[in-house]
């Protein structure tokens, strides 16, 4: 999806801060996310969301307390700490947990592909291009925010900058995950 989300801000600060390998482990982390929402639309399962919030507001909880833990974390580490937490693979499951506990793409997917299906052709393998689609281009748009942070990340060397960069990317961890915590208090 196009609109700007947590994440894009989290792909973004992970390449500019990290360069564009972390950024690249970050964005193959959410589209994996999307990839099983896009499972989780496609046999049916967005109703469950509808008839029981509770259950997608236990993932949300789960997952908001998890990016408070990993940006405090990434707060107090040094960057030889940072980049020491790339190769234990902590981007890929911080942009997992981030795209998996947003809804915004399981409602968005949910109300679009009825509206492309064919009720007179096989469901599944409808569901199989619709997917294979959404997650082609989805990717295809976020893609250049790894190019572009890399490219930030190569031209930026001083270590305040990039204290910088980690606080911003330590930052955009704990406001998402604040946020899905206050989803879920105030709902």
């Amino acid at each position: 999806m196009s609109v700007p989300d947590a994440s894009k801000m989290l792909i973004l600060s992970r390449s500019a801060s990290g360069g564009a390998s972390a950024g690249l482990v970050t964005l193959i982390g959410v589209k994996v996310a999307e990839a099983v929402q896009v499972i989780l639309v496609s046999i049916g399962l967005s109703w469950l969301i509808v008839a029981y919030p509770s259950i997608f507001e236990g993932v949300t909880l789960i997952g908001a307390i998890y990016l408070v833990y990993v940006g405090i974390k990434t707060w107090q580490a040094d960057n030889k700490q940072s980049r020491q937490a790339k190769r234990r693979g902590s981007d890929f499951l911080t942009g997992f947990s981030i795209s998996l506990a947003n809804p915004k793409t399981i409602i968005f997917l949910g109300t679009l592909f009825p509206h492309f299906l064919n009720h007179a052709a096989p469901l599944d393998i409808q569901f199989a291009l619709l997917g294979t689609t959404f997650l082609v281009i989805a990717t295809l748009l976020d893609t250049p925010l790894v190019i572009g942070g890399g490219l930030v990340e190569r031209l930026i060397h001083s270590p305040q900058i990039l204290d910088w960069l980690k606080r911003l990317n330590s930052g955009v961890l704990l406001v998402a995950g604040v946020f899905l915590m206050g989803l879920f208090i105030f709902k």
